[in-house]
């Protein structure tokens, strides 16, 4: 083989070692995983946010080393989308688990106990204390009897039918929405 053959050789071939090169670290970067943060984070996706914006906002947490694995794999395969709501973040994970979890939708459930025998009062402020509802639109919610009118028309409120129970609710969870979710549970006890 001649030099400039060879020369030719190694200059066609130097694209494909970079390239190659730089994929091998991209999928390093892409899997490796981090842990920026001293506490467990629990971080807000809002509705519409950028890939770019959640990247950033996940740096800043500590969840992320570094943006660019994360918008990266956002467009691999194209079409995903990720999923707005609040994710708790407790163990360190690579850029590929975070963006999977995003997509999944794995979004932190609160949760709230309400023990036997609590009042309408008490119920509120469980629900209140949680922090996913005000007090006043738990109050305002139980004392509106319309999820039971089928049951019991002479009800003046729910005193009675918001089932005692741990539950499960999402950040954005309406007062309504908790509301009616002890009535469904008292309606399967009640049935079985």
């Amino acid at each position: 083989m001649t030099g400039r053959r060879l020369l030719l050789l190694v200059l066609a071939g130097l694209p494909v070692l970079v390239l190659s090169g730089a994929g091998g670290y991209a999928a390093y970067r892409a899997n490796a995983s981090f842990r920026g943060w001293d506490t467990p984070v629990l971080v807000e996706i809002e509705p519409g946010t950028s890939s770019r914006a959640i990247a950033a906002r996940l740096r800043e947490l500590g969840v992320l080393e570094r943006e660019w694995p994360f918008t990266l794999l956002h467009y691999t395969p194209p079409g995903q989308t990720l999923k707005a709501g609040e994710y708790h973040f407790d163990q360190a994970l690579s850029p590929r688990q975070v963006i999977n979890k995003l997509r999944r939708g794995e979004v932190y459930q609160h949760s709230i106990t309400v023990p036997e025998g609590y009042n309408l009062f008490e119920v509120a402020e469980a629900v209140a204390a949680s922090g996913l509802a005000s007090r006043q639109d738990m109050w305002e919610a139980v004392r509106n009897p319309r999820l039971v009118a089928d049951l019991d028309p002479a009800a003046g409120n729910l005193e009675g039918y918001l089932f005692p129970d741990t539950y499960q609710f999402r950040r954005r969870t309406t007062a309504g929405e908790i509301v009616a979710a002890m009535v469904a549970r008292f309606r399967q006890v009640y049935r079985q």
